[in-house]
């Protein structure tokens, strides 16, 4: 009698342990043909030992299943010690956490000769130690879980995992990364599957920029400096688009920050992008820190332009395609220092549509939006503080006395703080059918609106101005300063 439970145990395998010979190779562990050794696990199993001996050459594969029919890679731990391997072309004892497995297969994925011996043998968890927290797996349900897989750091693993996906893409999770971490190398090259790369509460070094492909998203854990950190230390651009007259679609960028370690001259760099959707990132410290170069329907949603060396957000025209920054949005959110906060198209090219709702835009020491050769932007329900430093500054600008921006809506506004710069400044040649309506200034010295001598020029309409000034309006080519009110000042020189 005990001969034939141990065999049962031995063999069939339905509680403890089996012990199965490999001598031919099979695609899967439930595949047609080929051998394998399959262990059924009891409930509260916690782990199991995995035992390959006798002689042989091949490579045998680690696997499991939590639900009986789908089976994953897992990892094993190599005894004594070793990183975790989720195949083996050698005998050795692996260890593997199951507290969430229903049963561990090992097949040979290419068997070249010889007889694998393979064991594999469950041992108990301890009472309240089954969870899915100590599950450690490459795969489950199509998700990736980069820590998992082989590499000399966390950029190597992730390239590995990504380079893993299906055709049809699906996500990259690199949350098993804590702390301090480091990557050597694009991550994105070469790829051309879509995809979602989760980071979570680290930091990642890296000294290569990323160039993100179509249909790719970087989602972190949090903008703040307890969430997701991306430390560039190189040269030129810290995350780009492959640019080259070629449009990049879909990009999604979420919920992390990225800082200038060293010496870079652009933080974002989007290039022909199509669709980009900037959600709740903060870039800090870059010349520029969200260079877009020909965007189109780009969103950015509550994010942070901070304390750039130059111009924080820079809206142009992409040189190798001619496209022109068109219909691109920002609500909410902070773009804070820098010489300039915004500049909206340039010389190359007629920006158009582009609208500001509802952003903060305080301390550049020049600008605080200036709009270049831009037709129909809106700027609304913003907030202007603290801009300019001495001499001529002005918190908006339009136009630069040459190119011609028109159309311009400049509504329910705060002007607040702008004492070496006027408020809103119209230049010669340029603000035509500018409508400049129900904004408020509440500062002490700072002048509202100026606006020289303009065909077609601006509308200011029912806006209240506390301390402030009225200066060199014209009406000549149908200005009309209908409700303007003033307090506390006067006007000059109005034409």
């Amino acid at each position: 009698l005990l001969i034939f439970l141990a065999a049962v145990w031995l063999s069939v395998g339905t509680a403890w342990g089996v012990e199965g010979t490999i001598t031919a190779s099979a695609t899967n562990c439930t595949s047609a043909g080929g051998d394998r050794v399959t262990l059924n696990l009891p409930p509260n199993a916690g782990s199991v030992s995995i035992v390959l001996r006798g002689t042989w050459s091949g490579t045998v594969e680690f696997n499991g299943t939590a639900n009986g029919n789908n089976y994953f890679s897992i990892l094993g731990d190599p005894q004594p010690s070793g990183a975790g391997v989720s195949s083996a072309t050698a005998n050795g004892t692996w260890t593997v956490k199951v507290p969430a497995l229903k049963q561990v297969c090992v097949y040979a994925s290419n068997y070249i000769s010889g007889t694998i011996q393979a064991d594999i043998f469950s041992s108990l968890a301890s009472a309240g130690s089954r969870s899915f927290s100590n599950l450690n797996v490459a795969v489950l349900n199509n998700v990736r879980y980069c820590d998992q897989f082989a590499g000399a750091d966390a950029g190597a693993k992730i390239v590995a995992c990504i380079a893993d996906l299906p055709a049809t893409g699906d996500t990259a999770d690199a949350c098993g990364f804590e702390g301090a971490q480091t990557f050597t190398s694009n991550i994105f090259a070469g790829g051309t599957k879509p995809g979602t790369l989760r980071l979570c509460n680290t930091t990642v070094s890296f000294n290569t920029a990323l160039v993100i492909p179509a249909n790719w998203s970087i989602v972190g854990n949090g903008m703040g400096a307890s969430g997701t950190v991306l430390s560039y230390t190189g040269a030129g651009s810290a995350i780009t688009t492959v640019g080259g007259g070629a449009s990049t679609s879909n990009v999604h960028l979420s919920n992390f920050r990225l800082v200038n370690g060293g010496a870079a001259t652009n933080g974002l760099n989007l290039i022909f992008p199509i669709l980009p959707f900037l959600d709740r990132i903060a870039v800090s410290g870059f010349a520029t820190n969200l260079r877009c170069q020909g965007c189109v329907d780009l969103t950015s949603f509550h994010s942070q332009y901070l304390a750039a060396t130059g111009v924080n957000v820079s809206l142009e025209t992409d040189a190798a395609s001619g496209t022109t920054s068109n219909n691109n949005t920002f609500i909410g959110g902070n773009i804070l220092e820098g010489t300039f906060g915004m500049t909206i198209g340039d010389l190359a090219g007629n920006a158009q549509g582009n609208t500001l709702i509802g952003v903060d835009i305080e301390g550049q020491t020049t600008r605080g939006i200036r709009l270049v050769n831009a037709k129909a932007t809106k700027i609304s329900g913003g907030w202007f503080e603290n801009i300019g430093t001495a001499g001529s500054r002005r918190a908006i600008e339009l136009g630069d006395g040459v190119t011609f921006t028109f159309a311009t809506t400049i509504e329910n506004n705060v002007f607040i703080g702008n004492t070496h710069a006027d408020d809103v400044s119209i230049l010669d040649t340029t603000g035509r059918q500018t409508v400049v309506t129900a904004n408020n200034e509440t500062g002490t010295l700072g002048t509202f609106y100026k606006n020289n001598t303009n065909v077609g020029g601006p509308i200011l309409a029912n806006n209240y101005i506390l301390n402030g000034a009225v200066t060199e309006y014209s009406t000549t080519g149908g200005t009309d300063v209908t409700g303007v009110v003033i307090h506390g000042s006067t006007q000059v020189a109005s034409g």
